[in-house]
Parts: structure tokens; sequence; C-alpha cells
């Protein structure tokens, strides 16, 4: 979506998944518990049961995440705002209406496989989707999900990594 742009896209949900690592480093039993518990709700997350269980969020995490490689403060505030739909910061078109336009996509497809015709208030401007923008993203994820050879990294373990899956890991300095 020419609104979002890749990398903010990627951003949005990416950071949340690479928030999960120190939760499980913090409590690899409580993670399974999690995971578990995200299955039974088919839900990609849920932060009441990550206040519960290690007193924040992945979306604080990725909002720290984002200060830690180097981005603005500025930018941490409007992805975090926009993740928590967080009516009260005001989104600014730079980084605010693109985390909560892509947000809107994420959870509208997650919620009912579908992408809206226009954006729902708390993305603060109403923008209007294109049908063919909307069946180009659902191609592409319907695609991307039937993809036999898909990996799921989060899936994956220590042994599933050797030299010959995983060469870039076992370089060895000259």
């Amino acid at each position: 979506v020419s609104q979002v742009g890749l990398g903010l896209g990627l951003i949005t949900r990416g950071l949340r998944y690479l928030a999960f690592a120190p939760l499980i480093r913090e409590n690899r039993k409580v993670f399974k518990e999690y995971r578990q518990h995200l299955k039974t709700i088919d839900a990609p997350f849920d932060s009441d049961f990550e206040k519960k269980a290690w007193q924040c969020t992945t979306v604080q995490i990725a909002g720290l995440i984002l200060e830690q490689m180097g981005y603005p403060g500025a930018m941490a505030l409007q992805y975090v705002a926009a993740a928590e739909r967080n009516r009260s910061v005001t989104p600014d078109p730079l980084y605010g209406t693109p985390f909560r336009l892509a947000e809107c996509l994420s959870d509208a497809y997650m919620e009912g496989h579908e992408i809206p015709t226009t954006t729902p208030p708390w993305v603060g401007q109403e923008i209007a989707i294109p049908a063919e923008v909307r069946g180009n993203l659902l191609a592409a994820l319907k695609r991307t999900i039937e993809d036999n050879n898909r990996v799921e990294w989060l899936d994956k373990m220590g042994i599933d990594l050797s030299p010959e899956t995983s060469p870039e890991m076992f370089v060895s300095p000259s």
C-alpha cells in the first residue's frame, strides 16, 4: 500500500515478533503457555496476558527496539500509539498515519480475512483503499499463506540450524 510503504509495513508487525525474544529469555515456560494461549484465542498477540506475565507488552518492547536501532523517539512514539490505538497522540503524516494504516489493514485481515474499503476513525485520517489495491493485497496474502515452502521462524529451534541450512551463520573469520 503506497501510503505505508514496504519498510514501515514490515516494521509494523515484524518488530512485535522480534519483541518475543526478551519474553522467551525472561521465562521460556510462560512463553510456551503464551503461544498456546494465542493459538487457542486465534490471535497474534494478547497485551493483557503479556502485562500479567511480564509487566510489559510486545508493543512497548518493539518501541524500545526501534529506538535502540537508531530511529528517532518520535517514530517510536507513533509506532506505539498506532499499535495501542492511542487517540491522544496525533498521528503525524511521516510515521503515524502509515503505522496506523498498516495496523488497520493487518487487524482487518487477521480478524476476517478482508481488507477494508476505508479506514476506521482511530487511524486519524480517512483513507479510501481502492478495490484494485485490496484485491492485490488479498491475492499476495493468499499466495504467501498457501506457499508450502514458507518458513515459520518462530517454530524453529537451535537444532534446526546447520552449516547446510544456514551457511551464513557458520562463516569462520579469516
